[in-house]
Formats: structure tokens, sequence, C-alpha cells
């Protein structure tokens, strides 16, 4: 029982000798665990902050763009200069955290026939982060806009060239009227331009016979040359 006694008489002992220890280690723990949780804290906060305003900024600079491209398409006398100094002043009339963001300053580049690229510059001051020595958030950001029938685009003309073609409707051939829609459509297509990247056209004429040229000039090794495919419905001619 002595033994038994001894052990317990140590554990009061130590136990004892814990909470009178002054020695500071729960202090220490305290002020690290303190300084964790208002870095996380803050770092909610300041970037709740980041997130709010970007999502404002972008959605400026995506109506800044869109007012340029159609300013653009509505008077093309206007230079590279006016339609970005227009985009500016729109970005800034919309962005309603210009006061919070320094050294704030938006450009658009208009090299790109098809797109428009609104770019803003600028840094955010943290509230809460600074205390561990984050002050500023760099808030730069892109977006691009494509321009009203600008994109790439694929298109086929299946044209009826049919006798009935040949009637003449209020005094006008069928025919002609014909042409003159598909060249109004070129026009509004390539504008001034001859060729264009963005944009492939393809000519289907509709008939009963079609003659697709010497099958010698082919570029492929599949065309039924003699249109004897159960398929077809019509002769090369």
């Amino acid at each position: 029982m002595g033994g038994s006694e001894r052990s317990q008489n140590g554990f009061w002992r130590l136990l004892d000798s814990f909470a009178r220890d002054r020695n500071g280690n729960i202090a220490i723990l305290f002020v690290f665990m303190a300084t964790v949780l208002f870095f996380f804290v803050g770092g909610a906060i300041d970037y709740s902050r980041r997130n709010a305003v970007r999502a404002d900024m972008i959605e400026s600079m995506d109506a800044a763009g869109l007012a340029v491209a159609r300013l653009a398409v509505s008077d093309s006398s206007l230079t590279e200069g006016e339609l970005s100094t227009y985009g500016q002043k729109f970005f800034l009339a919309n962005f309603k955290h210009a006061d919070m963001v320094s050294n704030l300053a938006i450009t658009f580049d208009l090299s790109d026939d098809a797109v428009i690229a609104p770019c803003v510059q600028g840094q955010l001051s943290t509230y809460l982060l600074r205390v561990v020595h984050i002050d500023k958030f760099k808030m730069d950001t892109c977006v691009e806009i494509t321009k009203k029938g600008s994109g790439k685009v694929e298109l086929a003309l299946v044209l009826d060239v049919t006798g009935s073609m040949d009637w003449s409707v209020d005094g006008k051939k069928k025919i002609d009227s014909l042409k003159d829609a598909v060249d109004e459509m070129l026009q509004v297509m390539y504008g001034n331009k001859n060729t264009s990247t963005n944009i492939k056209i393809g000519v289907v004429p509709f008939n009963a016979y079609v003659n697709p040229g010497a099958a010698s000039s082919w570029n492929d090794s599949w065309g039924d040359e003699d249109a004897e495919a159960y398929y077809h419905g019509a002769h090369f001619i």
C-alpha cells in the first residue's frame, strides 16, 4: 500500500506543479493561435473585398468593350484614340469601386479587326492583411470582346439555277435578282476587302444537272466521276 500511496502523492504533486507554472507556455500558445486566427479572418475579409471589386471591374470592362464595338460599327471614321477615350470614360462611369483602386488605368487594344481587348491595371489596398505585410492586391485584368460579324464564319450558298430562274418577276429575271442578292451579301460579309481569314463561303448550284468541271481537274480520288452511284438522281454533264 505504501508504494501506491507514494504514486498517488507524486501525481498530485505533478498536477499542482503544472497549475502553479508561470513560464508563459499558455500565453505563447494563445498568441500563436490568435495570430493564425487573425490571418484567416483577415484574409477572408480582404479577399471578399477583392472578389467584389474584381467582379465589378470585369462587368464594367465588358460593358465598355461592347460600347466601343457598337460605336466602331456605327461610325467608322473614328480613330483608335477616340474609341479608346470613349471606352475609358464609359468604364469609369460604370465602375463603382474606382475610388478603392489606386494607380487605376484602362487601355483598349484595337489592333485586331475582330476583337476589342480592354485591359485594366490597378492595386487594391488591404485592411487586415497588412498586419502580415500583405499591403496590396494586384487587380490587373483583361477581357476580349468579339465584334459583331467578326467571328469565324463558314457559309454555304445553295443557289437555284434551274430553268425557272429564267422567268421574270416585275420585269426582272429571277436569276438576275439572285445575282444581285449574292453581291449584296458578299459586300456585307467582306466590306471593302477581297479576302478574309475569318470567312469561308462555298457555292452549291441547285439543278438537275451540274457541271463540276473536267474530272481530270478534281483534287480527290473518291469522286464519282460518272455519277454511277445508286443515290445519284442526275448525271454530271
